[in-house]
């Protein structure tokens, strides 16, 4: 699939980078990747989960970049980056240096 450059410069106005340091914006990244691990536990039948223990502490201390896809001025969808490491096996299987994660409301 192809994205014009009109709709590329649309999605880049919706997606934002967010900073994770601030407690407000933790919380809300917080509660929107909580919400997705409590139904991916669910769906994998998983009985100890351990995204779930991540507190909005956790967050705040982060040094992944975190993006938010908003909808009416609300986040419904955060996506995280996480950089990898020299000697993260990921790094091999991928162009990009960076592992990413998304969860949606």
């Amino acid at each position: 699939m192809t994205v014009s450059c009109a709709s590329s410069a649309a999605l880049s106005r919706l997606i934002t980078k967010i900073d994770n340091r601030l407690r407000v914006t933790a919380t809300t990244i917080h509660r929107v990747l909580h919400d997705a691990y409590v139904r991916e536990a669910a769906l994998i039948e998983a009985e100890e989960f351990p995204p779930l223990r991540r507190t909005v502490d956790g967050v705040m201390a982060s040094r992944n970049q975190f993006f938010a896809y908003r909808r009416e001025a609300v986040v419904c969808t955060v996506i995280e980056l996480e950089p990898f490491s020299r000697f993260s096996p990921g790094r091999f299987c991928r162009q990009s240096n960076y592992r990413w994660t998304a969860a949606s409301l």
